[in-house]
């Protein structure tokens, strides 16, 4: 009786080039940082803000707050052109005419918020390692 042949898909050569290519996708993916690096940040910063229940409500009546100035302003910004947005600022990429115009600069003013919201959300949590509140910042 001869000796059984193993199942072999592919060799060792064959394995690390697909392990390089998958990791050169990768890296391009996430810009150069490490997925697991995030991926601890985010566990480290999202662990401290479940245990800080003032942090969680303030971050709560903050959204509420956000939601309706971004309400009164889209009402207003209907019929007066030079209204106030509750933005900090509006991006570069959104300050060309059409963005200037009904809806969109509400949709502006919405994704503006948006990122001030965040900000509050992942900055000054206690407890988050200060090199993981700037990755998930």
């Amino acid at each position: 009786m001869g000796a059984t042949k193993t199942f072999e898909l592919l060799d060792q050569g064959q394995a690390g080039a697909i392990d390089r290519e998958f990791r050169t996708m990768l890296a391009q993916a996430s810009l150069g940082m490490s997925p697991l690096e995030l991926a601890l940040a985010t566990a480290d910063w999202i662990s401290h803000l479940s245990i800080s229940p003032g942090k969680r409500l303030l971050l709560m009546q903050s959204f509420v707050t956000k939601l309706q100035q971004l309400g009164i302003y889209s009402a207003k910004s209907l019929f007066n052109k030079t209204a106030e947005g509750p933005a900090s600022g509006i991006e570069r990429r959104m300050s060309g005419e059409a963005w200037q115009k009904w809806p969109f600069k509400v949709f502006a003013q919405a994704h503006q918020v948006s990122k001030d919201w965040w900000k509050e959300a992942t900055i000054g949590v206690e407890g988050v390692r200060s090199e993981n509140e700037i990755l998930v910042h």
